[in-house]
């Protein structure tokens, strides 16, 4: 009975755990499911139930040391309140025939009413013969304290008991007939004058610390009983989606039947769209090639003449509705003639190429480049004043004497003309910039001139 009575939570669980198990076992076999997690899920189960029936068992330990801990200050404190009143100055004598001892009553009586955890304070005094005797003490009954009888013999503890005397504290639990915790006792030397003749007995009702315990054992034990549903409950969603993906799987394999009829079907429709996608793919292909032989030059991929003289009619007019500048730049390579003669035509080419990718690269945005004819460049600077014009020319002269090619380095001369209104045509341009172009030429090549510098009044 008291097996059951200790352990009539963790049975609870138990009983539980093994329905629920079998529950789960009862619904894979009926539905014909899967086993293969049922042995993981009961094993899990398995391993819950043990280790939580060792940490429930361990919580009545587990409140005796925090009792221990608790109360030891408590011993402490009484030790040397006793130590105060002077108690090896009263004998067992004294304590029978109520002389002066009523100090020490009242005390014990004190500390049994105002300390609701302890149950029995007793001060134990060592006799010559090695019996312990009742100096004087208290004890809860009920609702009451009543007085230890003086001089009586102290029962049982005797070892316990002649550890104090030899000035140790001791902490014991006493056990019932049933084998759980009765009493805990705390025994404290009483030093007099550095000598020991008396220790303090608390003993506590271990009743109220095993509440303690019992509360703490149902909480691990609810704790477990979640865990235990969980797992169960987790196993069985496994097991319901373990056989809607089954379900989901037949069902798969019907749709791939009729779709293989549909894709049959839709085969035929793309293998024309392909075709249909092919031949519009390929008329892009040409009218992009036909655009760009319209606009681009073969070689060096800037525009052609036609498209460049398109572009700066169209800045020029733009730029002359809200009084903005435009900037003509005129690029032709230095000696290009001799490169030819020395290097062949195909070095040449490469030259060009090469000067088509510098200006490409350092266009500005919005800006035009293109191939005026022949070793000639143009590059068309909407917005551009004079001075920037002038620096964005110096930029590309240090950029084309920086060209790499295979034949020998390149260098150009270049001249730049900038428009502030209608007042001048296109070609005024142009021609203003070819004029300052051959300045550089005459001039020693690889360098840039402004027509707008005063050095052009000059005859050409």
């Amino acid at each position: 009975m008291n097996l059951l009575r200790d352990h009539i939570g963790f049975i609870i669980i138990l009983l539980l755990s093994v329905l629920a198990v079998g529950a789960m076992a009862f619904r894979i076999q009926r539905s014909k499911g899967s086993w293969k997690g049922f042995s993981v899920i009961a094993g899990l189960v398995a391993l819950v139930l043990t280790s939580g029936y060792f940490l429930g068992q361990s919580a009545e330990q587990n409140e005796i040391d925090r009792v221990e801990v608790s109360t030891s200050g408590l011993g402490a404190m009484l030790a040397s309140s006793l130590q105060a009143h002077q108690v090896g100055d009263y004998s067992i004598e004294q304590a029978q025939n109520s002389v002066k001892p009523t100090e020490l009553d009242s005390l014990t009586n004190r500390w049994v009413a105002t300390n609701p955890i302890v149950g029995e304070v007793a001060i134990v005094r060592a006799q010559p013969d090695g019996s312990s005797l009742v100096l004087t003490g208290a004890k809860r009954d009920g609702d009451l304290t009543r007085k230890l009888a003086p001089g009586s013999p102290y029962r049982a503890l005797n070892e316990q008991l002649n550890r104090a005397f030899s000035g140790k504290q001791q902490f014991y639990v006493e056990k019932s007939e049933s084998g759980r915790p009765a009493w805990i006792d705390i025994i404290r030397p009483v030093h007099i004058n550095g000598k020991v003749n008396s220790v303090l007995v608390l003993r506590l009702p271990a009743e109220q610390f095993l509440k303690h315990a019992a509360s703490a054992q149902s909480a691990i034990y609810a704790m477990m009983g979640i865990m235990i549903i969980l797992l169960v409950g987790g196993g069985l969603a496994l097991s319901e989606l373990v056989e809607s993906m089954a379900v989901l799987r037949v069902s798969k394999a019907e749709l791939l039947l009729q779709g293989e009829r549909i894709r049959d079907q839709m085969d035929m429709i793309a293998e024309k769209n392909q075709a249909m996608a092919a031949h519009q793919s390929k008329l892009a292909e040409m009218n992009a090639k036909l655009q760009a032989l319209a606009t681009m030059d073969g070689l060096t991929g800037v525009m052609n003449h036609r498209t460049l003289m398109e572009f700066l009619g169209g800045q020029m007019k733009q730029n002359s509705g809200v009084g903005a500048p435009c900037s003509v730049i005129l690029i032709d390579v230095d000696n290009f003639k001799q490169l030819n003669d020395e290097y062949g035509h195909l070095a040449g080419d490469e030259a060009l190429r090469a000067l088509g990718n510098v200006l490409r690269q350092s266009c500005p945005p919005g800006s035009g480049v293109g191939r005026y004819g022949g070793e000639e460049f143009m590059m068309i600077l909407p917005g551009a004043s004079e001075t920037a014009a002038t620096a964005v020319a110096e930029e590309l002269r240090r950029r084309i004497q920086m060209t790499k090619t295979t034949s020998r380095p390149v260098t150009a001369s270049i001249g730049v003309s900038t428009v502030y209104s209608m007042a001048k045509s296109e070609q005024a341009l142009i021609d203003e910039a070819d004029r300052a172009l051959y300045f550089s030429k005459r001039n020693g090549k690889n360098r840039v001139t402004h027509f707008g510098h005063g050095i052009l009044n000059e005859s050409a």
